[in-house]
């Protein structure tokens, strides 16, 4: 089986490379950077955007790995055409060579602005953030009209909340970018019966580095877990990208759905985290919301 990874010099392709090793499977890596293959891999450098080059990577590809683009907040212009445009070239290509298998590195920037649990007794499209973390409303709306997020069931996310499918709601324009990551997923697969997976990624890191990522954190083997359960996925899936975290926010019932088990709980780095940083404060936005700090900083900026 070869698997046409994009972005594979980036953070996360290079933690995942490792850990998608098999025998009997190419890696065909994709990227702007020089790459030196190891066993097992193949190295193909050009432009996301390069349609001719991207059709060209397809050949003899039976799946793909899309983590390329940009992985932070850009100029408008700058996320239109690496991150949006960029999928669609490669959908496109994918399906022009007949490739029914496709995951795709979302984010959880595509839902930023939702409270990090929803309320039940609404639904979760309808959920605002506290005032405060809205600027612009906070100045309308009297002090009381400002709630906290509900507090999470013991050992996370509460039974319901924080589901898969949570509605759009992004944070910055690259949080947008990953909507139209989702949008264009189901298009494929509706259209032409494509198998996408789009992994609304948490923070994915070698261990968690701060309070938020006790709850955010996906580790690097479940997240290599998570993409193996992807690529034998049917249909079209929208799952977190998040680690058995015991304080997490998230729902793991798609992910189990699809064949997701992570095993790793950043639980164990709680102690050296909360006593370098102190405990989480609910009513900071950095906590608050699903985006954290890119609720707060400049739109379009570069960061």
């Amino acid at each position: 089986m070869r698997v046409l990874v994009t972005g594979a010099a980036g953070i996360v392709g290079t933690m995942l490379r490792p850990r998608l090793a098999r025998p009997g499977r190419v890696l065909r890596l994709f990227d702007l950077v020089p790459i030196d293959p190891g066993p097992g891999e193949e190295v193909v450098t050009a432009d996301l955007t390069d349609e001719a080059a991207v059709r060209a990577a397809m050949e003899d590809v039976q799946a793909v790995l899309h983590l390329g683009g940009l992985s932070r907040e850009r100029p408008w212009a700058d996320t239109l055409h690496v991150n949006i445009h960029g999928t669609y070239v490669l959908l496109e290509a994918a399906r022009q060579a007949g490739i029914r298998q496709v995951v795709l590195a979302g984010s959880h920037h595509a839902v930023g602005f939702h409270p990090r649990t929803p309320s039940p007794a609404q639904p979760s499209g309808t959920v605002r953030p506290p005032a405060a973390a809205r600027p612009s409303e906070a100045a309308a709306q009297p002090s009381g009209m400002a709630q906290a997020p509900d507090a999470e069931a013991p050992g996370g996310a509460p039974e319901g909340g924080a589901p898969d499918y949570l509605f759009p709601r992004p944070d910055t324009f690259y949080g947008v970018s990953k909507v139209a990551a989702e949008a264009l997923g189901s298009l494929y697969h509706d259209r032409f019966g494509m198998n996408v997976v789009v992994m609304r990624l948490g923070s994915c890191a070698e261990r968690p580095v701060d309070t938020r990522a006790l709850s955010t954190w996906l580790s690097p083997g479940d997240g290599a877990r998570l993409v193996e359960a992807s690529l034998v996925a049917g249909g079209f899936h929208v799952v977190w990208g998040v680690s058995a975290n015991t304080r997490r926010w998230w729902s793991l019932e798609e992910g189990r759905a699809i064949g997701y088990h992570p095993e790793d709980d950043a639980e164990s780095y709680a102690a050296s985290l909360i006593a370098d940083h102190g405990e989480p404060d609910p009513a900071d936005p950095v906590h608050a919301l699903v985006g954290g700090v890119f609720c707060t900083r400049e739109l379009g900026g570069i960061w």
